[in-house]
Order: C-alpha cells, then sequence, then structure tokens
C-alpha cells in the first residue's frame, strides 16, 4: 500500500474557500474598526471646538460688570459691554467658525442664536467637519441655554 501525499481537489477547494472566508472576515473587521476611528476622531475634534467657545463664552459672561448690549438673530452676533474696562466684545456666529470679536476662537462648528422673551440665549452648535461639510445629520448637535446679564 501506499500513502498518498498529493493534495486532492476537495482539498484544494477547502482550503481556498477557507482562505477567501478568513480574509473576507479580517478586511470587515478592519474596514469596521477603521470606521470606528474616524468617528472617535471626529468627536474629539468637536469636543475640543465646543470647549473653546464654551469657555471663553461663560468667561465672559461671569465677569463681574458684563451687561448684554445686543443679540441679533438675523446677523447672528451678541454684543456684551464690560463696564469696568470699558470694553465691548462681539461674539459673531458664521457658517466658517466662531468669532470673539475678530478673532476665530471655533472654526470646524456652526452656531445658530436663538433669543426667548425671558432673555434666556439658545446656542445650537452643530459640528461641520474637517472640509466644512456637515457630516451625519443630527450626530454632533449640541443646544446650549444661557441667561444673560
Amino acid at each position: 500500500m501506499k500513502s498518498e501525499r498529493a493534495i486532492t481537489l476537495e482539498s484544494l477547494i477547502i482550503y481556498i474557500t477557507v482562505t477567501v472566508l478568513a480574509i473576507g472576515i479580517l478586511s470587515k473587521i478592519s474596514t469596521v474598526f477603521y470606521n470606528n476611528i474616524q468617528y472617535v476622531d471626529s468627536e474629539g475634534i468637536f469636543a475640543i471646538e465646543y470647549q473653546k467657545f464654551n469657555s471663553s463664552f461663560i468667561e465672559d459672561i461671569k465677569t463681574v460688570g458684563i451687561k448684554t448690549l445686543d443679540i441679533d438673530e438675523n446677523e447672528q452676533y451678541i454684543l456684551l459691554y464690560n463696564e469696568n474696562t470699558n470694553e465691548q466684545i462681539k461674539y459673531t456666529f458664521t457658517s466658517s467658525g466662531i468669532y470673539r470679536n475678530e478673532a476665530r476662537i471655533s472654526n470646524k462648528i456652526k452656531a445658530t442664536l436663538k433669543k426667548d422673551e425671558n432673555n434666556m440665549l439658545s446656542i445650537l452648535i452643530e459640528y461641520t467637519g474637517k472640509g466644512n461639510e456637515k457630516i451625519e445629520q443630527g450626530s454632533k448637535v449640541k443646544t446650549l441655554e444661557y441667561n444673560l446679564p
């Protein structure tokens, strides 16, 4: 009796099928992993941009002697006045970012102002992505409410 050491056609088909399945599973896992990394990266950028605006704005409205001069929902700006230093601070909200006076403080977010009759200011903040393209409608949106002086 001779021992058979050759690869049969059945064995070859099984090896090829298992290899194709393994490569397919690994490619699916790497695609999911890559998409999750991109999502986490954009979440981090949104948090940084949001925090830059929020910390600057809160610091200004908590300053002693600050008064709100004007809030314009059409022109999308807030004008504050510091009585102690006689300084006017203007926050401008555009599609390209948020500006404090002339300096851009957040550039990958878009904000929209709304003011109610009780002087409560609502600011809707949306992350616009790396190239100012809006990503995943509604996925990265925060609404902030401030009671202005």
